[in-house]
């Protein structure tokens, strides 16, 4: 009988790895009558065995014909690649072993980036179909940090991490082949500035994800920044702010993707609401970083001349005061 003993191992791209072993062991030296073992590689390009690049089926194949398989899986590794020989290694009743190919940094190198990530949730476990969502950075970031700014939004739990067979369970992907651009939403927990559209696109599941979806499309008269939007349609009653969980009913996602929106179903973008009268206003010029909103919209940001070597034409503080001080003048003259 195997002894079958998983555990979750974090690489570079955010693969999880399993380990099984069997208490027979596996010995290849020359001689030795033990089982033989078939190497499996995998790697950014796809599966090889003894040198040669072939598919999962044929690398279950010749697994099953010497009697175990050893998987060396690369940092670059495609989480889908591994899912699916995983799997199909599982059925056949392979026994496996695991290996995390080593990989050798120079001292202080920084983390690979990626600014697009794949989120495949199972939440109710391997036999359901999975969720899928994808999301963009605002900048590349690493694995680890996206990984973080999703659990901070509620939308994984970081000890069900490869754990695909429980409720929740989930992988987070930076395969190019995983990620559909056109349905990525903004990652949660970037910068209040870093989405600025005149397109949104809101769908909302009034069940929670899963149930039935409803989709609408709104067009502002300007480019205004997607937090401002959020505030606008909800304060308009076309979201709940609280349904933050996929499972919350009235969920909902608002992206700005061009391949999402439907122009000639697209309705205007609520208003903000007015103030009530002898309410004092607020001032009407703010900074959101480096960008400056009239009334709660972009109207202009302020940039850096990027010299290169890490030297720019305007130091970052001196960059931040020019900004504070034309948000200043322009509420302290009224410009309209």
């Amino acid at each position: 009988m195997s002894n079958l003993t998983p555990f979750a191992l974090g690489l570079g791209g955010g693969l999880t790895l399993w380990q099984l072993s069997r208490s027979s062991t596996t010995n290849t030296a020359p001689g030795n009558t033990g089982p033989a073992t078939c190497l499996i590689q995998i790697d950014a390009a796809g599966i090889t065995v003894g040198g040669a690049r072939v598919d999962v089926a044929e690398a279950v194949r010749r697994a099953q014909k010497l009697g175990s398989a050893l998987v060396t899986v690369g940092k670059d590794a495609p989480a889908s690649t591994f899912a699916q020989l995983m799997d199909a290694l599982r059925t056949a009743n392979v026994a496996t072993q695991m290996h995390a190919a080593a990989s050798v940094l120079p001292r202080n190198a920084a983390p690979e980036t990626k600014d697009f990530f794949t989120l495949v949730t199972y939440t109710r476990g391997i036999k359901d179909k999975p969720t899928v969502r994808y999301f963009r950075a605002e900048s590349p970031i690493a694995w680890a940090d996206a990984r973080d700014r999703l659990a901070a939004a509620g939308l994984l739990e970081l000890g069900l991490a490869g754990r695909t067979r429980e409720p929740g369970g989930w992988m987070l992907s930076i395969d190019p082949k995983d990620f559909r651009s056109h349905r990525a939403e903004p990652l949660p927990g970037g910068a209040r500035n870093s989405f600025i559209s005149e397109i949104f696109t809101l769908a909302v599941y009034p069940e929670g994800v899963g149930g039935p979806k409803k989709v609408r499309w709104f067009k502002a008269s300007r480019p205004t920044m997607w937090d401002a939007a959020r505030d606008r349609l909800a304060a308009a009653g076309f979201l709940d702010g609280n349904a933050n969980k996929p499972m919350d009913p009235g969920y909902w996602i608002l992206v700005t993707s061009p391949e999402a929106f439907k122009e000639d179903r697209a309705e205007p973008l609520p208003n903000p609401k007015k103030r009530p009268r002898g309410v004092a206003h607020a001032q009407r010029f703010t900074l959101e970083g480096r960008t400056i909103l009239r009334d709660g919209e972009a109207i202009l940001y302020v940039d850096r001349v990027d010299l290169g070597d890490a030297r720019y034409a305007i130091s970052p503080h001196h960059a931040d005061v020019l900004t504070q001080r034309m948000v200043r003048l322009l509420n302290r003259h009224g410009a309209r």
